[in-house]
């Protein structure tokens, strides 16, 4: 599946400048550690005040899945499409 991802939507990274210098993060910006959980998109929320993670698990098996910001978090809700 990873390879898959890879070819059909290659990663894109972007230098972000803040101040005089640019910041680099060795962090991820959302991560997982459960190998059956595809992190699908991360955007910015439409109202401009916080991210949008969408994410599905590929293997149907059931279970928790913590996700790792690499930035702090104020308030997360969870919500079921």
């Amino acid at each position: 599946m990873a390879a898959a991802y890879a070819l059909n939507d290659p990663l894109l990274v972007r230098s972000v400048r803040r101040g005089t210098s640019a910041q680099v993060s060795a962090k991820p910006f959302i991560s997982t550690e459960s190998p059956n959980v595809v992190i699908e998109t991360i955007k910015g929320a439409e109202d401009g005040r916080g991210v949008i993670v969408r994410l599905y698990e590929s293997q149907r098996r059931r279970g928790k899945v913590t996700l790792d910001a690499g930035f702090p978090l104020r308030e997360v809700w969870r919500t079921n499409l």
